[in-house]
């Protein structure tokens, strides 16, 4: 389905297409260990639907990725995902990211 999402570790690069929320993290959740391990940038661009699980697992990968040693920033932020971290008061030193 369009609404499925996809994505590949690339180079330090995790792409994310379709949507992110609660019905579809869970392959990426369960692989969460080794994307991790060389993660540097999420690339959100090709997101069409993001919910509060989707901004939690996120999150999870920012925070997971740092405690190994790696800097990781968000990048392809369209406005509906920068309104979400800021409802919820996200400072950029938990979730960085760039337009």
């Amino acid at each position: 389905m369009a609404g499925d999402l996809q994505w590949q570790l690339d180079n330090g690069t995790l792409s994310l297409s379709g949507t992110l929320d609660q019905g579809t993290l869970l392959p990426l959740w369960s692989q969460r260990q080794s994307v991790c391990q060389s993660l540097s940038e999420i690339a959100v661009g090709g997101l069409i639907r993001v919910d509060t699980g989707g901004l939690a697992i996120l999150l999870h990968l920012v925070e997971a990725s740092r405690s190994q040693g790696h800097k990781v920033v968000l990048t392809g932020m369209n406005e509906k995902l920068v309104m979400l971290s800021r409802l919820y008061n996200l400072p950029e030193s938990v979730f960085p990211y760039t337009h």
